[in-house]
């Protein structure tokens, strides 16, 4: 007897399936779109100096029941190459400790080497800390109010939020100091992401929990239909990493041997048909918690991080989102 009950549940699923023969339709129909509807993409309104967005966190139900870590952590890399194309992509490293070969990690620790050997130029620091990989941080969160008016507005929507170490800090700080638990869909406290413009870079360090716990929603049922629509990170998000071959040819602009393979890969991105990809958009301006010409100052030791200032100690160098314009393209 067929077991009916396996098809109330497959939504995941399908939208995964859907998602794989929409990347397949965009690398052969060369399309330059990409979907990111599944992102929380947080930007100021035009004019504004101060923007509030209220999220919350939700439980990755992928991961222990949800009862875990609801974050997943791992790598980018934003870095504008020689022909004056801005990359977005995400390095295959998912830790510190981690040893998987990057071709970009390479490109950075070898600018860094004649940085610390004394046979380097102010250029070829810039380009090391440019191409340098940068920590982000991925959630579920519900967004419960947005400022922004029209399509912008992604109020009530469950999305992914990438955001980097000065938010986390805020997170882990909730969760030691404040004995909140952020992502618990009955006890769990609302996230204030104050968004605010300081000098000619934003900053995030006005953002906080509120300081009453509530509920995601007013009943069970309603609870149960926001967790059902949360994503499973580690294949949302990471399901995409490029391979070596693909990364060099992303750096270099030259076409890898993978891209001549004719039973390419959903995740493979041929040069002729540049995917669009964003993180948070700030109409081009720089971030002080996110810009990606601001870095921190990094050794040329790619594996030592011990050696790396943190996002978090300083303004103005850290890039805990990205500068991205939406008129560019990006790979």
């Amino acid at each position: 007897m067929t077991n009916l009950s396996k098809f109330k549940n497959q939504k995941k699923k399908f939208d995964a399936l859907r998602d794989r023969l929409k990347q397949q339709q965009n690398d052969e129909g060369g399309s330059n779109s990409y979907d990111d509807s599944w992102k929380f993409r947080p930007k100021m309104n035009p004019g504004s100096t101060k923007d509030n967005f209220v999220i919350r966190f939700l439980p990755h139900m992928a991961v222990e029941d949800g009862e875990g870590e609801f974050w997943a952590e791992g790598f980018v890399h934003i870095f504008q190459r020689n022909d004056g194309k801005k990359v977005y992509t995400l390095c295959p490293k998912r830790s510190k400790k981690d040893k998987t070969p990057c071709p970009i990690c390479e490109k950075s620790v070898g600018l860094y080497d004649l940085v610390n050997s004394g046979a380097a130029s102010k250029a070829d620091e810039d380009l090391a800390r440019m191409y340098y990989k940068k920590q982000r941080y991925f959630a579920n969160v519900l967004v419960v109010s947005d400022p922004r008016t029209g399509d912008d507005n992604q109020e009530g929507q469950v999305l992914v939020f990438e955001y980097g170490p000065q938010i986390q800090e805020k997170v882990t700080d909730a969760i030691l100091d404040q004995d909140i638990q952020p992502h618990n869909p009955f006890t769990g406290h609302n996230f204030n992401l104050v968004i605010k413009k300081k000098g000619e870079f934003v900053t995030y360090e006005s953002s906080h929990f509120s300081m009453k716990s509530e509920e995601v929603a007013d009943s069970d049922e309603k609870i149960e239909s926001v967790l059902d629509k949360a994503y499973n990170l580690k294949e949302k998000v990471f399901g995409d990493t490029r391979e070596y071959e693909q990364l060099k040819a992303l750096l270099t602009g030259k076409k890898s041997d993978d891209d001549d393979d004719d039973d390419d890969e959903p995740s493979k991105k041929k040069e002729s048909t540049p995917s669009r990809t964003r993180d948070s958009e700030n109409e081009g301006k720089a971030e002080n918690d996110g810009d990606d010409d601001n870095f921190d100052d990094v050794s040329g030791e790619e594996e030592d991080d011990s050696k790396k200032s943190t996002d978090d100690d300083t303004d103005t160098d850290s890039d805990d989102d990205l500068d991205i314009d939406d008129d560019e393209l990006f790979e």
